[in-house]
C-alpha cells in the first residue's frame, strides 16, 4: 500500500473508532500527572507495597490504554495489507504485528509475561527481585529495573503521542475534526484566564441526547467574568467538539458554590454556521441562568477587588515567562536535608541555558534558593544552623528519583559544595576539574556537554 493510500486508511480508521485515541490520550494526561514520578523519598519498607499499589497498576494501563490505543490503527493497516482479517487485536497481537513489519522499536519496552502477571495477579517478590509468571514463563526483575521499565514505557508513550498529536492537528487544519482528549487541550488553551481553567471534559448520553461534560475550576468570585468565560468556553466547545445536543459546564471554585451551566448545541451550531462572532449572540444558547453564587458575604466588593489582583497576576506571570525565555534561569528539582549536627543540603538542579560563567555568578543565587526551598520544608530546617550544601547542576531534566540517582552522564554539569563544618570532607566526582568558586567547591564533570568549551580542561 503506498504511503498516501495508509494516510486515507489511518483516517478512516480514526474516524470509525474516535474514542480509541481520546482514551489513549487521556490515560496519558493522568499517569503522566501522577505525582509520584517526582518523588524519591520511597522507603526500602514501602517499596513493595509503592510497586503494588502504583507502578503496576499504571504499567497495565500504559499497555492495554495507551499503547494499545495508539498503535492499534498502524497493526490493522498492517493486517490490511497482508488482507488479513482485523478482528482479535489486542495488545499482544498488536505487538506481534508490529515486529513483523519492523517496528518493534515501538513496543520495546512491552513484556507480554509481566503484563499478564501483574493482569492476573502472578506476581512473587523475592528480596529485591520482582518475579512476574504466566503459563509456565517467568520473568525476574530487579526492583529498581521494574519501574524504570515502566519510566521508559511513559517515554515510548509520550513519543508515539507528540507524532499522532502532529498528524492529527495536521488534519484538523483541513478541517477534520480532533480526538475529544486533544481538542480538550486545545479548548483549555483558547480560554485560559487567571480565573478560569478547563480541567477536562467527558462525552455521557442523557434523556435529551449526547452531552458533552466539560469541568472548570474557577478562582473568582466575579460573575460577570463566570458568565463571560462560560459563554465562550461552550462556544469553543462546539466548535472543537461539534455533534452534542448539550455543552453542559461544571463549575467548581474555593470561593463558591458547585455551579453549573447548560447549553443548547443545536443552537450554538447555528451560531456558528451563521457566522456569528460576538459572546453576546452565543449568550441565546444558554438553557437558563448561569448558577454561580459565591459563598462568602460582601461578594460584590470582594469581586472588584479580585479583578484588580488578576490585573496584577496576569502582569507578573507575563514578565516571568518573558524572563524565562529571554534569560538564562534555573529550577530547584529537589532538595533533601538531615542534622549531623549542623543542617546538611543535598540539592538537585536545572540549568536552562546560560554557559560556565554565568553558573559561577550565580552559585550564590543558586545555593540561597535551594537553602530557602530545604528550610520551608520543616520547622527542623529552619532552625538548624547551615553546615554543608552539596549542589547536583543538570543541563537536562529528568524525572526526580532519575535525577537522584543519575551518575556520571552527560547531563550532569558538575557538583558545587559549601562546607561550613570542617569535620565535613568533600568528595569529588570521578575525573573531575576541581575549581574553587568564591566558597564553593565546584568539580566539572567532563562528560558533560553543557557549554562545551574543552579548552577550559586544558
Amino acid at each position: 500500500m503506498a504511503v498516501g493510500g495508509r494516510v486515507s486508511a489511518l483516517e478512516q480508521l480514526i474516524r470509525d473508532e474516535p474514542e480509541l485515541l481520546s482514551n489513549a490520550f487521556g490515560v496519558l494526561s493522568d499517569v503522566c500527572a501522577l505525582k509520584w514520578h517526582d518523588e524519591n523519598d520511597v522507603r526500602n519498607s514501602d517499596e513493595l507495597r509503592f510497586l503494588d499499589r502504583d507502578v503496576h497498576p499504571t504499567y497495565l494501563r500504559l499497555v492495554e490504554a495507551v499503547m494499545h490505543g495508539f498503535l492499534r490503527p498502524f497493526a490493522a493497516i498492517s493486517r490490511q495489507e497482508r488482507k488479513v482479517g482485523t478482528d482479535k487485536l489486542d495488545i499482544f497481537n498488536v505487538v506481534d504485528e508490529l515486529a513483523a513489519r519492523g517496528l518493534a522499536r515501538t513496543t520495546r519496552n512491552y513484556d507480554h509475561v509481566m503484563r499478564n502477571g501483574i493482569g492476573h495477579g502472578h506476581v512473587r517478590y523475592h528480596g529485591d527481585d520482582v518475579i512476574y509468571e504466566n503459563r509456565g514463563n517467568s520473568v525476574q526483575l530487579r526492583r529498581a529495573q521494574v519501574r524504570a521499565r515502566v519510566d521508559a514505557t511513559i517515554d515510548d508513550c509520550n513519543g508515539i503521542a507528540v507524532c499522532l498529536k502532529t498528524f492529527l492537528l495536521a488534519r484538523a487544519a483541513r478541517g477534520a475534526p480532533l480526538p475529544r482528549e486533544l481538542a480538550t487541550l486545545a479548548l483549555r488553551e483558547l480560554v485560559a484566564a487567571p480565573w478560569w481553567t478547563v480541567e477536562t471534559a467527558l462525552a455521557s448520553d442523557t434523556a435529551v441526547g449526547s452531552r458533552l461534560d466539560v469541568f472548570v475550576r474557577v478562582s473568582t468570585r466575579n460573575f460577570n467574568k463566570v458568565l463571560f468565560s462560560s459563554i465562550q468556553t461552550a462556544a469553543f466547545a462546539e466548535n472543537l467538539c461539534p455533534g452534542y445536543a448539550r455543552y453542559f459546564l461544571s463549575i467548581q471554585s474555593e470561593h463558591a458554590w458547585p455551579g453549573w451551566a447548560d447549553f443548547n448545541g443545536q443552537i450554538l451550531k447555528q451560531l456558528r454556521e451563521g457566522g456569528a462572532t460576538d459572546v453576546h449572540e452565543y449568550a441565546s444558547a444558554l438553557q437558563g441562568p448561569v448558577f454561580f453564587v459565591p459563598n462568602r458575604s460582601m461578594a460584590w466588593l470582594t469581586s472588584k477587588a479580585d479583578v484588580l489582583l488578576s490585573a496584577f497576576q496576569l502582569r507578573r506571570q507575563h514578565l516571568d515567562a518573558v524572563a524565562a525565555v529571554e534569560a538564562p534561569h534555573f529550577i530547584v528539582r529537589k532538595t533533601r536535608a538531615h542534622r549531623d549536627p549542623r543542617l546538611v543540603v543535598d540539592a538537585y538542579v536545572v540549568i536552562r541555558g546560560g554557559s560556565r560563567r554565568w553558573l559561577r555568578e550565580n552559585l550564590v543565587s543558586i545555593s540561597a534558593a535551594a537553602v530557602t526551598e530545604t528550610r520551608r520544608s520543616s520547622l527542623l530546617a529552619r532552625t538548624t544552623p547551615l553546615g554543608y550544601v552539596k549542589i547536583h547542576l543538570y543541563s537536562s531534566d529528568f524525572r526526580v528519583h532519575r535525577l537522584c540517582s543519575y551518575g556520571l552522564g552527560e547531563d550532569l554539569i558538575a557538583v558545587a559544595t559549601l562546607s561550613r563544618d570542617p569535620r565535613k570532607a568533600v568528595i569529588d566526582i570521578r575525573g573531575s576539574r576541581v575549581e574553587l568558586v568564591g566558597q564553593f567547591r565546584v568539580a566539572w564533570n567532563r562528560l558533560s556537554v553543557f557549554d562545551p568549551d574543552r579548552a577550559e580542561f586544558g
